[in-house]
């Protein structure tokens, strides 16, 4: 490629990746932007894990926001492949986290407990503490959805233990939430509380 259409795509590319990074407070801009932000998507390196991660975070929020599940999927699933012919297990990991929730909020339990556990098996070898505890607690999150509550419960006070230890106050509520959610299933009131 030419050196002045290539400084125009990267232009294009950068400016369209801001654009989709404020999508989640401007979703205007975004909202009338949806096509060239996938075109500059579209023409990232396909081997540019930091980009391609980058594009992934930034365009989530967007697509979760207005259920375009399929353009999401897609999103995550290029620095997926990418990280794994590049052998890079914290993008791998942190795909496969992404992935999980996707799964988990079109409610499919089954895919979802399986990247999530194939996350937590990679973050577990890589031994981030706090990605440990969100792959846990989200994993415990389909777990209590699904009625395994014991499965859920440990899950969960695993995750708050590590929260609680890195002072992850939002974290940590959300997880404590979690647990009083199952305690009041089993009808232990006092314990929800």
């Amino acid at each position: 490629m030419p050196v002045v259409r290539q400084e125009a795509v990267e232009r294009h590319r950068n400016h369209y990746l801001k654009v989709a990074r404020r999508s989640s407070v401007n979703w205007q801009d975004a909202d009338s932007s949806v096509a060239q932000m996938r075109h500059a998507w579209e023409q990232s390196a396909t081997d540019d894990l930091a980009l391609l991660r980058a594009w992934a975070s930034a365009l989530s929020s967007f697509y979760t926001l207005r259920g375009y599940w399929d353009d999401e999927y897609s999103v995550k699933r290029r620095p997926l492949t990418a990280a794994r012919q590049a052998h890079d297990e914290h993008i791998e990991a942190w795909c496969l986290h992404e992935l999980g929730y996707l799964a988990e909020k079109q409610d499919r339990f089954d895919e979802a407990l399986q990247l999530y556990r194939a996350a937590l098996h990679l973050r577990q070898k890589l031994q981030v503490a706090v990605e440990i505890a969100a792959t846990m607690a989200n994993l415990g999150g389909v777990y209590q959805r699904q009625g395994h509550l014991n499965e859920a419960l440990t899950l969960f006070e695993q995750a708050l233990s590590v929260f609680q230890k890195i002072s992850d106050r939002q974290a940590e509520a959300s997880v404590v939430n979690g647990i009083a959610g199952i305690y009041q299933a089993q009808g232990d009131r006092e314990k929800a509380i």
